[in-house]
């Protein structure tokens, strides 16, 4: 009796892990759609699918932890269906912490790794900016005397209350 028991939880635990994977393959499918019509490039359709799939494995894996607690619950179970399911759910149960930390850590990596591609970006772009300003105030300066030069650095100092330095240097900074 306490096995038919057991065996009916399994069941209906199997049926709501068939409607998660249900569940999945729909929201893989949307993600096909939006990737075939063009709203989504390839790289962004692999890194929304890895996340969906992530999603549902620590589900599965979670449910699969409840369905062990709850076949432990059962009474009349001999000790060794105790021993074999209590087993069994310490694996589960470390198969759920791996899943978790592992998904933890590559979030954490895609992060940084976010993080790195954007600094790259804001550099490159930073150095496109300096050539730009060099590009454009190169010639000007170069046909000013050293007196217009000193105008017009006491021009900017009197207009800015701040030196040319302290500009230069904030811009840098901020460039940074």
């Amino acid at each position: 009796l306490a096995s038919q028991e057991a065996s009916a939880i399994a069941d209906r635990y199997a049926f709501q892990a068939a409607a998660y994977t249900q569940a999945m393959n729909d929201e893989i499918k949307a993600e096909v759609t939006r990737y075939e019509n063009g709203e989504i490039n390839k790289e962004q359709f692999e890194a929304k699918k890895a996340e969906i799939e992530q999603r549902y494995a620590e589900q599965s894996a979670d449910l699969a932890v409840a369905l062990i607690q709850e076949q432990l619950k059962v009474e009349g179970l001999s000790d060794n269906e105790r021993i074999k399911l209590s087993q069994k759910l310490a694996e589960a149960q470390n198969n759920l912490n791996k899943l978790m930390t592992d998904n933890r850590i590559k979030a954490a990596n895609d992060a940084t790794e976010a993080a790195r591609k954007a600094a790259e970006e804001q550099e490159k772009l930073a150095k496109e900016l300096q050539k730009q300003l060099i590009k454009q105030y190169t010639p000007v300066i170069l046909k000013m005397t050293i007196s217009e030069g000193k105008v017009l650095l006491k021009l900017i100092d009197r207009e800015t209350n701040h030196t040319v330095f302290n500009i230069i240097k904030d811009f840098i900074e901020a460039l940074r």
